[in-house]
């Protein structure tokens, strides 16, 4: 898939949340920016990951830092807080407790770090999503087969609204690249 070398990650984050209509002040915008853009560099080596992983962000919580769903996820990230200590191992923190995962920035670090190791546990970006998804308890040997063969229709559902977000973000930047470039010709 093509990526607009012209789009920064700090580009992408910037409209991903226009686009999610995220609704916060001036002040918590450019904050959450340069967080998810630390964040963002930190746990991820290529920009593809990155940009996926922003694009989940939007799809879990529309980057609400009060967000909680029914069963209980937690802020930006969709964190279930009686995971937030086995997160904060595999991310290497100590002392992370349950209550922490309402901070923004160990959210979205905590939510990085599991998209970032499911990618490298299961080798594909859509299926890592998928896991995602599934939440920590879903993540065994043989869901991971099941999401492989196509996984529930949710589950399907939750990855292509990830993959069309990601890509309106680029083509947007593309088609913005190219008016661009046309104004500067004339």
């Amino acid at each position: 898939e093509p990526v607009d070398p012209t789009l920064t990650t700090k580009d992408f984050v910037q409209r991903v949340l226009v686009r999610c209509n995220a609704k916060l002040s001036d002040t918590k915008r450019a904050i959450l920016t340069e967080q998810l853009v630390r964040v963002a560099h930190q746990r991820f080596d290529r920009e593809e990951y990155r940009q996926a992983y922003l694009s989940l962000l939007c799809i879990e919580s529309v980057y609400n830092q009060q967000a909680k769903s029914p069963v209980g996820a937690t802020g930006i990230a969709q964190l279930m807080p009686q995971y937030a200590e086995h997160f904060a191992q595999l991310c290497g923190y100590k002392g992370v407790d349950p209550s922490d995962i309402l901070d923004t920035e160990i959210n979205v670090q905590l939510g990085a770090c599991l998209f970032s190791y499911l990618i490298k546990e299961t080798g594909n970006v859509y299926i890592a999503m998928s896991a995602y998804n599934s939440g920590l308890g879903g993540v065994t040997t043989k869901a991971l087969k099941d999401l492989k063969a196509g996984g529930p229709v949710e589950t399907i559902s939750y990855v292509n609204r990830i993959t069309v977000l990601k890509e309106e973000i680029l083509n947007a930047s593309s088609i913005d690249n190219r008016i661009s470039g046309d104004r500067k010709s004339k």
